[in-house]
This record gives structure tokens, sequence and C-alpha cells, in this order.
């Protein structure tokens, strides 16, 4: 196993052909995320839709959604709520449970 980081560094990824990045890892959205922070600004920050977990969202791993919000943020990303009828911010106490929340810079 490694990061999007380490791949990019050793030449084995370009991150000019990132368009979107989907992550769903079972409670290692923290470490996931920590793992390709470069990578994100060199691929010129594109969104990424995560699968998070509120505080009753895993015994195992509960609450990354806020760990992953916190990441992200010094970047300038946003978390939404998409659907068919479009986009709107995530307000922190609307994640409880697992939800997919993608994160934007607006």
């Amino acid at each position: 196993m490694t990061t999007l980081d380490a791949l990019v560094r050793a030449g084995k990824l370009d991150p000019r052909g990132i368009a979107l990045v989907k992550v769903d890892v079972e409670g290692e959205e923290v470490r996931t995320v920590s793992g390709m922070r470069e990578t994100l600004v060199a691929a010129g920050h594109p969104p990424i839709w995560c699968e998070v977990r509120g505080p009753q969202g895993s015994s195992r791993a509960p609450n990354t959604y806020v760990a992953v919000r916190d990441r992200l943020k010094p970047l300038g990303y946003k978390p939404y709520w998409w659907s068919k009828a479009g986009m709107r911010p995530v307000f922190d106490d609307e994640v409880v449970k697992r939800a997919d929340v993608l994160f934007e810079r607006h």
C-alpha cells in the first residue's frame, strides 16, 4: 500500500490526468486524504467524492468527516451535498452516519 503523493513523487502517476478523486476506504478516509494533499495541489485541486462517517457512522472509525474536512480546508476545499437538483453546502451537524460528500473549491 502507498499514497498518491508517493506515486507522483516516484513518477508513476501524472497528477495532470486526475479529474476527480473517489474515496471509499471504510474508515481510513483521514489517512487516505492526508496522503494525497500534494497530488491534489499538483492536479489543480480536482473535486473529491468521499464517503465519510459522522459520530454514529462507525464504531471503528467514527466521525471521519470532521478530520477530512479539516485536512482539505487549508487547500481551499469546501463540503457539498450533490444531487440532480444541484449542490448545497454541508452543515457539520448534518453528517451523522455514513455520507457521500463532494469536496470542491469554489
